[in-house]
């Protein structure tokens, strides 16, 4: 239980960085690069065998699919900063958890595994949560529903980044393949901040870096989460709890009250999650 709720905590903290970007106008592309800069030291500290490559056919799998990963979580990233700014923490952080729902449609179309009655039950909520949210746009923070549906896409296709893995991949060398990733990740980061903006600033590095251990341990606290209780508990109480300490640490520290709406939407896709992970 602890694991689980240091991994809420990590996802809490990671938004929050990322909006402190944001509300100081920093340059995001290099904030992106420093964070996983801090997750590539971390994860090299975590790692049991010290081996930059190994030589198998795991490890050149591993090596293979943390391209996929990388360029899905430099995505996730970079759209999630500008979703923050566009329509505040709570609605990010929101979408970006309900990304759930395209690991869950793969699954069905590719390893056929049918959907619970109460998955469906949380499709369906889902949905009318997404309804309800796009309509009546004058009670809403929100200015860009497009980077919403782009951060949802981006979150959910780094879940399934991760189920894909956890079915193919040699669990054994999990954190090579982590170490891996993050390693691609700063590669891409540091390409795309030399071709959009270059100006980086002392602020920009502190904040990266204090992005990067949140960021590093959210996968790590998760996955021993999952070790040592049961996916139905860790996933509900990952996806709520996160996502309500986001809601209530953004009325703290940012003074941004959420509307009736977007409360109400919030309440619905909460329900979602929770009937999508039983």
């Amino acid at each position: 239980m602890i694991s689980l709720i240091l991994a809420i905590l990590s996802g809490t903290v990671y938004v929050f960085t990322m909006k402190l970007t944001e509300v100081k106008n920093g340059n995001r592309y290099a904030a992106t690069l420093f964070n996983y800069v801090m997750a590539v030291v971390l994860s090299a500290l975590m790692m049991k065998k010290k081996v930059v490559f190994y030589n198998t056919p795991d490890g050149w799998f591993a090596m293979g699919f943390s391209v996929f990963a990388a360029i899905c979580m430099v995505a996730g990233m970079l759209y999630s900063r500008k979703c923050i700014q566009a329509n505040g923490a709570p609605m990010q952080t929101t979408f970006y958890k309900l990304g759930i729902l395209i690991p869950l449609f793969f699954s069905l179309v590719l390893f056929k595994e049918i959907p619970t009655v109460t998955q469906v039950i949380g499709i369906v909520i889902v949905v009318i949560g997404v309804i309800y949210m796009n309509t009546g746009r004058k009670d809403t923070h929100i200015t860009s529903f497009s980077l919403l549906i782009i951060v949802f896409i981006v979150g959910g296709m780094v879940e399934f980044n991760f189920k894909l893995y956890g079915i193919y991949g040699d669990i054994e060398i999990k954190e090579y393949f982590l170490f891996c990733t993050f390693i691609l990740s700063a590669a891409i980061s540091l390409v795309m901040m030399i071709r959009k903006d270059r100006k980086v600033t002392k602020t920009d590095v502190m904040l990266g870096l204090l992005t990067g251990l949140p960021n590093f341990f959210i996968s790590y606290f998760s996955i021993l989460a999952l070790a040592q209780l049961p996916t139905y508990i860790v996933y509900p109480m990952l996806c709520v709890g996160t996502i309500l300490l986001v809601n209530l640490m953004n009325v703290v520290v940012f003074r941004e009250k959420p509307t009736k709406r977007e409360l109400t939407a919030t309440g619905i896709i909460l329900i979602a999650l929770i009937f999508l992970n039983i």
